[in-house]
């Protein structure tokens, strides 16, 4: 078996990253809005780092920093949303939940249009414990950004559930 290796760009601010520097590993952010659910956050793309680095560091009132990784995973470890039949394990594995608590008698979530990411959380989280192999979600989210051209700006992201599929975590130099 092939392990996959990409390299992924982590924003944050320069006092996080110096103790994820210090400690060689993360903490997974956990909020009920998470995007690919509980984890830790990488884009691909070095620019989407610094943008998401320099609004953290306006709240926090800190500096901004990247760090760079190589995520290295089997293909079996990664659900992939932008792949068709990968986005359809995700909805058969969420329904299939939803109706076996309805089946149980507890109580279904109903997640308004407002809602959602935390449905996205929801649903990324549940398919996370219903199969543990996976340490990778990734997904190209469309941003509210359009060109002259009418296209949108894209913005691939990786959420990693496991430190262990993440190495060589080095601080990039950023403006």
């Amino acid at each position: 078996m092939v392990k996959n290796n990409l390299t992924g760009y982590h924003g944050t601010t320069l006092l996080r990253a110096e103790k994820i520097l210090d400690g060689h590993s993360f903490i997974k952010s956990k909020k009920k809005t998470e995007w690919l659910g509980a984890g830790i956050y990488f884009f691909p793309d070095i620019a989407n780092a610094i943008w998401w680095a320099h609004n953290a560091s306006k709240r926090c009132n800190d500096k901004p920093a990247v760090l760079s990784v190589q995520l290295r995973y089997f293909d079996f470890q990664m659900l992939d949303l932008d792949k068709p039949e990968d986005l359809c394990k995700l909805s058969h594995c969420v329904q299939d939940f939803l109706k076996a608590l309805a089946k149980e008698g507890e109580i279904v979530p109903d997640f308004s249009a407002s809602e959602i990411p935390k449905l996205w959380c929801f649903s990324c989280n549940i398919y996370k414990k219903k199969n543990p192999q996976i340490k990778l979600i990734a997904y190209t989210f469309e941003t509210p950004q359009e060109t002259y051209t009418g296209f949108k700006y894209k913005q691939r992201q990786f959420c990693s559930t496991d430190n262990t599929i993440i190495s060589r975590i080095c601080k990039e130099a950023i403006k």
